[in-house]
């Protein structure tokens, strides 16, 4: 994993929270920004991780996700999303986002910040 941020795309005060002591226990810097940035925006942050709240950023958080894939983009990108919503689900995963049910990403947060 590079050094760059862990960057937290559309996530709610509460993952926002959450997150944000997850990484800083880890040491790591954390970047918050809305599906409304751009691709570029994304890209140049060089992050190590992007994380994407599914349930709140949905289609348009996915379109920045690709957008910035193809403008060079390379980190992982991980989404969490409601178990229910398996069409969310199956989009994230079209879009090379690897996608975990809520509960399982916030169970297992400090695992996936490792990159496992």
């Amino acid at each position: 994993m590079t050094e760059g941020p862990v960057v937290l795309l559309d996530g709610d005060l509460l993952a926002r929270g959450r997150l944000q002591e997850a990484t800083h226990a880890r040491g790591l810097d954390l970047r918050i920004i809305g599906s409304a940035a751009g691709a570029g925006e994304l890209r140049d942050l060089d992050p190590s991780m992007v994380v994407v709240d599914l349930d709140n950023g949905r289609e348009r958080a996915l379109a920045l996700v690709e957008e910035a894939r193809l403008a060079g983009l390379d980190a992982p990108v991980i989404g969490f999303f409601s178990h229910v919503d398996r069409a969310l689900e199956a989009a994230a995963d079209a879009a090379g986002v690897r996608a975990i049910r809520r509960g399982r990403f916030w169970a297992t947060l400090p695992e996936v910040l490792e990159g496992e």
